[in-house]
């Protein structure tokens, strides 16, 4: 059964060891002047332009990697990336036709799950 699910995440910066001071996300160049991007929304923005479009293969890993499409406005970002592994073989079967269809996915094939996304900066 297909199924869609909404799973909230959130995420936070820090100095590594310091539990108790979260950086501002709006504003990352007061808590470090070496990022290039003054939020994590602008950050985020840089790093899907380089991903977009282009399927980036980790051989090492057996995973692929894209940015799918995405919109950046204000202090929001949001799209969607998917992921791929391959390296498996496997069969498939067809409910319509109602057969197996023997290695229909070859090991260089990659099985890509879409993720959407939404990121607000605060």
């Amino acid at each position: 059964m297909v199924s869609h699910k909404l799973v909230p995440y959130w995420f936070r910066l820090r100095e590594t060891y310091d539990t108790d001071n979260y950086w501002n996300l709006s504003d990352i160049t007061s808590h470090r002047d070496e990022f290039n991007h003054d939020s994590i929304v602008n950050g985020l923005d840089d790093f899907f332009d380089q991903y977009y479009g282009d399927i980036d293969e980790d051989d090492d890993r057996n995973r692929t990697f894209e940015v799918d499409s995405y919109e950046a406005d204000g202090n929001a970002i949001e799209g969607e990336i998917k992921l791929g592994e391959y390296g498996i073989e496997a069969d498939v079967y067809d409910t319509q036709q109602s057969q197996r269809i023997p290695r229909h996915r070859r090991s260089h094939h990659s099985e890509e799950t879409p993720f959407y996304f939404t990121v607000l900066g605060n």
